[in-house]
Parts: structure tokens; sequence; C-alpha cells
């Protein structure tokens, strides 16, 4: 009996789907791609492997040849879902300069850098895991129109893109070490969607497996 058991688990694994590979595409216009339900990777140019389980009406974008960052959307659901490998974060949140000296290498380094951020309000951070690997989570939320100093606003860099914040919105953010990698994952959605349903977003990010 046990045999058989095992005989039909080993079936069972041998019949699943493997994920499919997103492709990097050229540039940013032309890197929305819409993504059947399913299992989907991201392998080199992106630094880490990392897998996820869509639903359908998932769409993918930001994934290009820099292979810094992958941004998933949902058609019925508001905000969005990046992970990101961040190398540096603004000076001031009214302009696109960045630190100098950069931001330092370690989870805690960007955490404190993000946390202090001029006019944002920032949770305290937490221990958080994500597929074994430990980090930091915390909320981060821009200014809203009564208090900010600028209509078009700045957080973090990659070298994909600058990320651009609306007056009001917020992140949740998890910041994770994939052996050695710094790895950014955020869900960001305007502060009048805070009730909104993001719950394919966050099935995306549970999800997630990782590997170095």
């Amino acid at each position: 009996m046990r045999s058989l058991i095992v005989g039909l688990l080993f079936l069972v694994a041998c019949s699943s789907p493997s994920p499919t590979l997103i492709e990097p595409q050229a540039n940013l216009d032309t890197s929305f791609q819409e993504l059947p339900a399913g299992s989907y990777y991201v392998d080199t140019p992106f630094p880490v492997y990392l897998s996820v389980e869509v639903p359908d009406g998932t769409a993918a974008w930001a994934y290009i040849t820099a292979g810094t960052q992958i941004n998933f959307v949902r058609e019925d659901e508001a905000g969005e879902l990046s992970f990101e490998i961040i190398d540096n974060l603004v000076a001031d949140p009214c302009s696109n300069e960045l630190l100098d000296p950069p931001v330092g290498p370690t989870v805690d380094d960007l955490v404190e850098a993000l946390s202090s951020l001029d006019g944002f309000e920032a949770t305290a951070a937490t221990d958080v895991s994500i597929d074994g690997y430990n980090g930091k989570q915390f909320t981060l939320t821009a200014p809203g129109p009564d208090e900010a100093h600028c209509h078009d606003m700045y957080t973090w860099h990659t070298t994909t893109r600058q990320n651009g914040i609306g007056q009001g919105e917020v992140a949740e953010v998890w910041i994770v070490d994939v052996a050695g990698v710094r790895v950014l994952v955020s869900i960001a959605y305007q502060a009048s969607d805070s009730s909104a349903d993001r719950s394919g977003l966050e099935g995306i990010l549970n999800s997630v497996q990782l590997e170095p």
C-alpha cells in the first residue's frame, strides 16, 4: 500500500506543469505582459531566481534587460506588487537627485533610509521572513495633499527606473536578504483605496519562492 501511495505522489509531482519563464523586454514602453493563470519565474538577468503563482487578470511590467525589478498588477484590484533590487534612494522626495554617498548595502541600511524620508510616515520595522529568507517589514506612507511640499515625489531607485509615489500613497514594504542580495518587495496603493480588495496581489506574494 505504501509503495502505491509513493507511486501516486511521484506521478502527481511529475505531472505538475513547470513554471513559465517571463522574458525581459527591451524597454519600459514594451514591458507590459499579460499573464494567463499559472506558474511563472524570472532568473538571469534578475539577480535571484523568483517564482510566483498568478491568477487570471494579472500582468507583469517593468521587467526589462536591466533586470532589477518586476511589477505585477491586477485588472480588478487597486495596487501594485513589486520585486526590486534597490541601489539608492532620493536625498529629497521632491527631487530625483540621489543620496551621495549611496545608501548602505544591508537590509537595516535601507529600512533606516526609507524610514527617514522627509515628510513620510513609517511604522516601526518588524522581523519578517519570505520563503525562509529573513528581513524587515514596515509601512511607508507619503505625505497627503495638505502636507506635501511638492506634487511629484520619489522614493527608491533601481537601474530600471526611479520610483515615483503619489500624494498619500501607502507602500507595504518587505526587505529581505537572499544570500547577500537585498530584495525589496512592496504592495503600493492610494490611501483612498485602503479597503480595496488586494487578495490576488497578496496571493501572488504568498506564493513566492526565492533562490540565490
